[in-house]
Protein backbone atom coordinates (compact mmCIF):
# COMPACT_ATOMS: atom_id res chain seq x y z
CA UNK A 1 0.00 0.00 0.00
CA UNK A 2 0.92 3.66 -0.95
CA UNK A 3 1.68 5.90 2.16
CA UNK A 4 0.34 9.44 1.49
CA UNK A 5 0.21 13.26 3.16
CA UNK A 6 -2.21 16.01 2.44
CA UNK A 7 -0.42 19.23 0.82
CA UNK A 8 -2.28 22.87 2.04
CA UNK A 9 -1.21 24.04 -1.21
CA UNK A 10 -0.62 22.39 -4.89
CA UNK A 11 2.18 24.61 -5.26
CA UNK A 12 5.63 22.38 -7.17
CA UNK A 13 7.64 24.85 -9.08
CA UNK A 14 9.86 23.69 -6.84
CA UNK A 15 10.11 20.34 -8.63
CA UNK A 16 10.41 21.84 -12.27
CA UNK A 17 14.60 21.68 -12.42
CA UNK A 18 14.41 17.95 -11.13
CA UNK A 19 15.37 15.27 -14.09
CA UNK A 20 12.86 12.78 -15.00
CA UNK A 21 10.00 15.10 -14.97
CA UNK A 22 6.70 13.82 -16.05
CA UNK A 23 3.56 15.54 -15.74
CA UNK A 24 -0.09 14.08 -16.72
CA UNK A 25 -1.93 17.19 -16.76
CA UNK A 26 -5.41 17.67 -16.91
CA UNK A 27 -5.56 21.29 -17.48
CA UNK A 28 -9.11 21.46 -18.19
CA UNK A 29 -10.92 20.79 -15.69
CA UNK A 30 -13.55 18.20 -15.95
CA UNK A 31 -15.66 16.52 -12.99
CA UNK A 32 -14.85 12.86 -15.14
CA UNK A 33 -12.93 13.63 -17.78
CA UNK A 34 -10.36 16.13 -16.10
CA UNK A 35 -10.55 15.55 -12.36
CA UNK A 36 -7.01 14.26 -11.80
CA UNK A 37 -3.23 15.56 -12.36
CA UNK A 38 -0.39 13.97 -12.11
CA UNK A 39 3.36 14.86 -11.39
CA UNK A 40 6.39 13.13 -10.88
CA UNK A 41 10.18 13.31 -10.88
CA UNK A 42 13.37 11.07 -9.88
CA UNK A 43 12.13 7.65 -11.38
CA UNK A 44 13.71 5.02 -9.73
CA UNK A 45 14.07 3.25 -13.22
CA UNK A 46 14.37 3.46 -16.55
CA UNK A 47 12.66 1.10 -19.75
CA UNK A 48 13.53 1.52 -22.93
CA UNK A 49 13.35 0.03 -26.18
CA UNK A 50 15.00 0.06 -29.30
CA UNK A 51 15.51 -1.38 -33.03
CA UNK A 52 13.66 -4.41 -30.47
CA UNK A 53 16.11 -4.67 -27.71
CA UNK A 54 15.05 -3.75 -24.16
CA UNK A 55 17.06 -2.15 -21.68
CA UNK A 56 16.61 -1.40 -18.02
CA UNK A 57 18.52 1.16 -16.59
CA UNK A 58 20.90 1.19 -19.47
CA UNK A 59 21.68 -2.48 -19.13
CA UNK A 60 20.28 -5.01 -21.77
CA UNK A 61 16.94 -7.15 -21.14
CA UNK A 62 16.23 -10.68 -22.95
CA UNK A 63 13.12 -11.62 -24.36
CA UNK A 64 10.15 -9.95 -26.29
CA UNK A 65 9.71 -6.17 -25.37
CA UNK A 66 6.64 -6.65 -23.47
CA UNK A 67 7.89 -9.63 -22.22
CA UNK A 68 10.88 -7.78 -20.81
CA UNK A 69 8.74 -4.71 -19.54
CA UNK A 70 6.31 -7.25 -17.43
CA UNK A 71 9.63 -8.85 -16.11
CA UNK A 72 11.04 -5.35 -14.60
CA UNK A 73 7.42 -4.53 -13.59
CA UNK A 74 6.61 -7.72 -11.57
CA UNK A 75 8.69 -6.74 -8.66
CA UNK A 76 7.15 -3.63 -8.01
CA UNK A 77 3.18 -4.57 -8.25
CA UNK A 78 1.33 -3.90 -4.95
CA UNK A 79 -2.55 -3.20 -4.23
CA UNK A 80 -4.34 0.49 -5.40
CA UNK A 81 -4.97 2.04 -1.92
CA UNK A 82 -8.89 2.61 -2.62
CA UNK A 83 -8.59 6.04 -1.05
CA UNK A 84 -6.19 7.77 -2.95
CA UNK A 85 -6.58 8.75 -6.99
CA UNK A 86 -6.36 6.36 -9.20
CA UNK A 87 -2.18 6.66 -9.92
CA UNK A 88 -0.29 6.15 -6.90
CA UNK A 89 3.08 5.49 -8.51
CA UNK A 90 4.36 3.42 -11.62
CA UNK A 91 4.95 3.38 -15.20
CA UNK A 92 5.01 6.78 -16.92
CA UNK A 93 6.19 6.94 -20.60
CA UNK A 94 5.76 6.80 -24.43
CA UNK A 95 4.68 4.14 -27.29
CA UNK A 96 6.04 4.78 -30.52
CA UNK A 97 3.32 4.82 -33.10
CA UNK A 98 5.60 2.73 -35.42
CA UNK A 99 6.00 0.05 -31.89
CA UNK A 100 3.00 -1.19 -33.65
CA UNK A 101 4.31 -2.75 -36.11
CA UNK A 102 5.86 -5.17 -34.41
CA UNK A 103 2.56 -6.56 -32.79
CA UNK A 104 0.50 -6.85 -35.84
CA UNK A 105 1.00 -8.42 -39.06
CA UNK A 106 1.39 -4.99 -40.92
CA UNK A 107 4.07 -3.54 -43.50
CA UNK A 108 6.87 -1.78 -41.23
CA UNK A 109 7.39 1.56 -42.17
CA UNK A 110 9.07 2.15 -44.98
CA UNK A 111 11.68 5.17 -43.13
CA UNK A 112 12.12 5.36 -39.21
CA UNK A 113 12.63 9.21 -38.19
CA UNK A 114 14.79 7.27 -35.48
CA UNK A 115 14.02 10.41 -32.98
CA UNK A 116 12.45 8.02 -30.04
CA UNK A 117 12.81 4.95 -28.70
CA UNK A 118 9.95 2.49 -29.56
CA UNK A 119 9.19 2.31 -25.71
CA UNK A 120 10.44 4.66 -23.02
CA UNK A 121 8.99 4.49 -19.41
CA UNK A 122 10.67 6.07 -16.21
CA UNK A 123 9.26 3.79 -12.85
CA UNK A 124 8.32 6.35 -10.08
CA UNK A 125 7.77 5.53 -6.75
CA UNK A 126 6.21 8.83 -5.93
CA UNK A 127 3.65 11.25 -6.91
CA UNK A 128 2.22 14.57 -6.53
CA UNK A 129 -1.20 14.10 -7.07
CA UNK A 130 -3.93 17.09 -7.43
CA UNK A 131 -7.82 16.09 -7.46
CA UNK A 132 -9.09 19.25 -9.29
CA UNK A 133 -12.79 18.64 -8.14
CA UNK A 134 -11.84 18.45 -4.68
CA UNK A 135 -9.29 20.71 -4.23
CA UNK A 136 -6.65 18.86 -2.84
CA UNK A 137 -2.89 18.42 -3.35
CA UNK A 138 -1.63 14.75 -2.48
CA UNK A 139 2.08 13.40 -1.82
CA UNK A 140 1.90 9.51 -2.64
CA UNK A 141 5.02 7.14 -2.23
CA UNK A 142 5.06 3.11 -2.54
CA UNK A 143 8.13 3.11 -1.34
CA UNK A 144 9.90 1.30 -4.44
CA UNK A 145 11.98 0.31 -5.31
CA UNK A 146 12.52 -1.26 -2.17
CA UNK A 147 10.39 -4.61 -1.30
CA UNK A 148 11.22 -5.45 1.70
CA UNK A 149 7.81 -4.12 3.51
CA UNK A 150 9.94 -2.61 6.98
CA UNK A 151 12.15 -1.01 4.23
CA UNK A 152 9.57 -0.20 1.54
CA UNK A 153 7.71 1.93 4.33
CA UNK A 154 10.95 3.54 5.62
CA UNK A 155 11.48 4.83 2.01
CA UNK A 156 7.89 5.67 1.71
CA UNK A 157 8.21 7.98 4.44
CA UNK A 158 11.39 9.01 3.38
CA UNK A 159 10.38 9.94 -0.07
CA UNK A 160 7.31 11.87 1.14
CA UNK A 161 9.49 13.96 3.57
CA UNK A 162 12.11 14.56 0.23
CA UNK A 163 8.43 16.24 -1.71
CA UNK A 164 7.74 18.08 0.91
CA UNK A 165 11.21 19.68 1.15
CA UNK A 166 11.50 19.87 -2.58
CA UNK A 167 7.98 21.86 -2.70
CA UNK A 168 8.65 24.27 0.23
CA UNK A 169 11.64 25.19 -1.14
CA UNK A 170 12.41 28.23 -2.71
CA UNK A 171 11.39 28.31 -6.74
CA UNK A 172 14.07 28.62 -9.48
CA UNK A 173 15.00 31.29 -11.62
CA UNK A 174 12.72 32.00 -14.46
CA UNK A 175 13.53 30.23 -17.60
CA UNK A 176 14.62 31.90 -20.48
CA UNK A 177 12.68 34.60 -22.12
CA UNK A 178 10.05 33.56 -24.71
CA UNK A 179 11.98 32.85 -27.97
CA UNK A 180 10.82 35.90 -30.70
CA UNK A 181 11.59 33.51 -33.70
CA UNK A 182 13.05 30.19 -34.73
CA UNK A 183 14.51 28.69 -38.14
CA UNK A 184 11.58 25.77 -38.90
CA UNK A 185 12.23 23.13 -41.19
CA UNK A 186 9.88 20.12 -42.20
CA UNK A 187 10.85 17.02 -43.19
CA UNK A 188 8.46 17.55 -46.30
CA UNK A 189 9.41 19.92 -49.26
CA UNK A 190 5.75 21.63 -50.67
CA UNK A 191 5.95 19.70 -53.42
CA UNK A 192 6.73 16.58 -51.88
CA UNK A 193 3.90 17.00 -49.86
CA UNK A 194 1.00 17.74 -52.21
CA UNK A 195 2.16 14.39 -54.22
CA UNK A 196 1.65 12.52 -51.27
CA UNK A 197 -1.83 13.87 -50.75
CA UNK A 198 -1.92 12.80 -54.47
CA UNK A 199 -1.51 9.51 -54.08
CA UNK A 200 -3.71 8.95 -51.23
CA UNK A 201 -6.38 10.52 -53.40
CA UNK A 202 -5.07 7.79 -56.03
CA UNK A 203 -5.71 4.72 -53.61
CA UNK A 204 -8.98 6.19 -52.15
CA UNK A 205 -10.27 5.98 -56.06
CA UNK A 206 -9.24 2.53 -56.15
CA UNK A 207 -10.52 1.48 -53.15
CA UNK A 208 -7.62 0.37 -51.41
CA UNK A 209 -7.99 2.97 -48.90
CA UNK A 210 -10.83 5.21 -47.24
CA UNK A 211 -8.52 7.47 -45.14
CA UNK A 212 -5.13 7.84 -44.19
CA UNK A 213 -2.92 10.67 -42.04
CA UNK A 214 0.18 11.86 -43.62
CA UNK A 215 1.71 13.58 -41.19
CA UNK A 216 4.70 16.30 -41.66
CA UNK A 217 7.50 16.83 -38.73
CA UNK A 218 8.30 20.56 -37.90
CA UNK A 219 11.92 20.75 -36.24
CA UNK A 220 13.81 24.00 -34.98
CA UNK A 221 16.80 24.25 -32.56
CA UNK A 222 16.31 25.71 -29.55
CA UNK A 223 18.61 28.29 -28.26
CA UNK A 224 20.59 27.71 -24.82
CA UNK A 225 18.76 28.06 -21.93
CA UNK A 226 15.37 27.32 -23.18
CA UNK A 227 13.30 26.36 -20.53
CA UNK A 228 10.88 23.55 -22.26
CA UNK A 229 8.63 23.41 -18.52
CA UNK A 230 7.93 27.06 -18.44
CA UNK A 231 7.40 27.14 -22.33
CA UNK A 232 4.57 24.25 -21.44
CA UNK A 233 3.22 26.49 -18.53
CA UNK A 234 2.53 28.86 -21.18
CA UNK A 235 1.19 26.40 -23.80
CA UNK A 236 -1.31 25.02 -21.31
CA UNK A 237 -2.47 28.59 -19.70
CA UNK A 238 -3.76 28.99 -23.44
CA UNK A 239 -4.44 25.86 -24.88
CA UNK A 240 -6.21 23.84 -21.92
CA UNK A 241 -7.10 20.02 -22.47
CA UNK A 242 -8.13 17.38 -20.38
CA UNK A 243 -5.99 15.07 -21.19
CA UNK A 244 -2.36 16.40 -22.12
CA UNK A 245 1.41 15.62 -20.69
CA UNK A 246 4.73 16.58 -20.30
CA UNK A 247 7.06 14.03 -20.18
CA UNK A 248 11.22 14.86 -20.29
CA UNK A 249 13.38 12.19 -22.08
CA UNK A 250 16.86 11.68 -23.03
Amino acid sequence: AAAARLRANGRTKGLGRRPGLALLDSAMRHDTLGRHSYLAVDPFGTFRVRGGQAFWNGAPVPGAPLDALRAVLAPYRSEPDPDLPPFQGGAIGTIAYDFGASLERVAPPARRAGLTDDLAFGLYGSVVAFDHRAGTCLLIATGFPETDPGARARKAASDLDALEAALSGPEPAPGAAPVAALAWRSNFTADAYARAVERVRDYIRAGDIYQANISQRFEAALPPGFDAFAFYRRLRARNPAPFAAYLEVD
